[in-house]
């Protein structure tokens, strides 16, 4: 495996004579090689990542997936399942190098001959003028600042809307016709605002999975008032002062594109939630 460090924001892209090999972006010096057990437990990966992997199985095969694109890649996990499901081009960005190498390790053990492609880099700032089958991300968005959890990146905090949002922004740019992004989505991060957002943009979103997650006191003390009564107790429940909330996984697409027939996502993905739940946002 070959990694190349460049300057920041310079563009790369893997090698097609040296497929399975790939390059970062965003770095000025060499960086000493990655502890890989380390970065694999800092990186591990979420229920929500598992989410997005179960939708991922059940969806991708009725589609047409060649490129692909992970925006905040992490460890690479849902990478390595789009190119399972027959993805022929692989691009992560991530703003995390660690989580770049981590991903690059695990690409090249699990997609061995896939072109890989991976930025280290903000969003779509640095990701080329090109149009993917489909989309993954899974963006930290909870509608509040909360304190950082033992042993979680700095990346994975709260902070609202400002990543989804630019994420959003700038996804019909990138999405190409007939293709689909899936995306999480907190049910208290507002699925109408999104839903405004991509309509705009010409695309519209359908719920493919919910499952309810516990948030621990301090999280939910973190939230404004105003959230906590929008979506109590719809998505937001307190059972003996212990609260739970749901999360979404989006399937995104463009207005007026077919929807492929798949098997529902839902079946067998739970996460102690009451039901699932498939509509449009």
């Amino acid at each position: 495996m070959t990694a190349t460090l460049t300057e920041p924001g310079a563009l790369v892209s893997s090698d097609p004579g040296s497929a399975g090999h790939f390059f970062l972006s965003g770095s000025k010096a060499p960086q000493p090689a990655p502890d890989y057990a380390a970065l694999s437990v800092r990186m591990r990966p979420s229920e929500y990542t598992a989410a997005l992997l179960r939708v991922i199985e059940q969806r991708s095969p009725a589609l047409s997936i060649r490129r692909t694109i992970d925006i905040g890649t992490g460890s690479g996990v849902l990478l390595a399942a789009l190119a399972h499901s027959g993805a022929t081009d692989l691009w992560g960005v991530d703003v995390d190098p660690d989580a770049l190498s981590l991903a690059g390790a695990l690409l090249a053990s699990e997609a061995p001959g896939v072109p890989i492609t991976l930025l280290n880099s903000h969003l779509w700032n640095d990701v080329p003028a090109l149009r993917f089958d489909a989309v993954v991300a899974n963006l930290p968005h909870y509608p509040a600042e909360v304190p950082l959890s033992p042993g979680r990146n700095p990346s994975w905090s709260g902070g609202g809307r400002r990543l989804l949002d630019e994420f959003l922004d700038g996804l019909a740019g990138h999405l190409a016709p007939g293709g689909v992004a899936w995306i999480t989505h907190h049910a208290l991060a507002g699925l109408d605002v999104s839903k405004a957002m991509l309509t705009r943009h010409g695309l519209v979103a359908e719920v493919v999975l919910t499952w309810t997650v516990y948030e621990p006191g301090d999280r939910v003390a973190a939230l404004s008032p105003a959230v906590i009564a929008a979506e109590r107790p719809r998505s937001l429940r307190c059972i003996a002062g212990y609260h739970f909330v749901d999360s979404h996984v989006l399937e995104i697409r463009r207005a007026g594109d077919p929807v492929a027939t798949s098997s529902p996502a839902s079946a067998g993905l739970q996460f102690g939630s009451k039901s699932s739940h498939t509509g449009t946002v």
